[in-house]
């Protein structure tokens, strides 16, 4: 919920975010919009799936929650 309030709030303010950065006017801007669109609503995601994977290492499960977040993230990181 924490996660999603703060992501719904900057979903509205996004404009004003990212004119701390960049100029308010050009193409930089509105490039810059429709990627943090698209990038901010997988925090929600990844958010989940370190408090469940939290739960089980806290279990005393480690290997598996770390095969399965390293095989996830692969194709982040490439």
């Amino acid at each position: 919920m924490l996660t999603g309030g703060l992501i719904a709030l900057l979903t509205l303010t996004d404009r004003w975010a990212l004119g701390i950065f960049l100029e308010n006017k050009g193409d930089a801007m509105d490039i810059a919009s429709h990627i943090f669109q698209l990038a901010t609503w997988g925090f929600i995601a990844f958010g989940i799936s370190q408090v469940l994977f939290g739960t089980v290492r806290a279990a005393g499960q480690v290997v598996w929650p770390m095969i399965i977040l390293a095989i996830s993230l692969y194709p982040v990181r490439l």
